[in-house]
């Protein structure tokens, strides 16, 4: 004999459930010198997660939002990674990208940016900007004393809003300052851009979405972040290939097919 319950006034399967994808657990395969590894998912308390070390979760700053199952981020809103600025380093994220023609739609993925003194730039970044001529430009900015900071960029302009796509940023003396990205399956490294010292001389620790310089520089809202790495050490072009093909597994099964 079988008991059959009947539940009165409910419609199976239902709506508002996550799909099986929100539950794939991020993963990379490159562990030596990885800091922080986090899954931007479902809500911000979940966020905070650091696979990488799960004894240093993110705290938040302000108010960052999920939408579309990413953090939207500013220099108001955005988590704390806890991670001080490193010697060397590899920065990784899987954003939505932001087209900056002005600069008021600048923007930082992960970043430390400061100003020591008025006009003057400190921290490490990789975010999104313009080369004051319109251009949308990826960046990655290293610090190299105490006031300055050199840059590798590249342009972004085939690259579309609506689609996340994967962005890196290494940097040591050894390698120089360069960057990385890839959309629909094909990864592209830049050349590096040389770097005669490394300094980290009043940098706070790393923000995922934020910075902590002044309100006119790289104010506006990203587009979504939907996971980031952090390395204290810059991986060689083969490890980071290894990472990408990670994470454009990890996103595949989130149901994300444009990294």
């Amino acid at each position: 004999m079988s008991t059959v319950t009947k539940l009165t006034g409910v419609t199976l399967p239902g709506t508002g459930y996550r799909t099986l994808g929100s539950f794939k657990e991020i993963y990379l395969s490159i562990t030596n010198g990885l800091l922080g590894l986090y899954s931007i998912r479902n809500t911000i308390e979940e966020s905070l997660v650091n696979y990488a070390n799960e004894d240093l979760p993110m705290t938040i700053i302000g108010s960052p939002t999920i939408a579309d199952d990413g953090a939207v981020c500013n220099y108001q809103n955005c988590f704390d990674t806890g991670i001080t600025a490193q010697s060397a380093y590899t920065y990784i994220s899987l954003a939505k990208p932001t087209l900056s023609t002005d600069a008021a739609q600048n923007c930082m993925l992960i970043s430390n940016y400061f100003q020591p003194t008025s006009g003057a730039n400190g921290g490490d970044s990789i975010g999104f900007a313009n080369n004051g001529t319109a251009n949308p430009r990826f960046r990655n900015y290293a610090q190299n004393s105490s006031s300055s900071v050199v840059f590798a960029d590249a342009g972004v302009a085939p690259f579309n809003e609506s689609n996340v796509a994967f962005f890196a940023g290494l940097t040591s003396l050894s390698d120089g300052v360069r960057l990385a990205f890839a959309r629909d399956g094909s990864l592209s490294i830049g050349n590096p851009t040389s770097i005669s010292a490394r300094n980290t001389t009043g940098a706070g620790t790393i923000l995922i979405g934020g910075h902590r310089g002044p309100s006119s520089f790289f104010p506006a809202f990203g587009k979504g972040i939907y996971a980031a790495a952090i390395y204290d050490r810059a991986l060689t072009n083969s490890e980071l290939t290894q990472c990408y093909q990670d994470l454009q597994f990890y996103a595949s099964k989130r149901g994300r097919n444009t990294i």
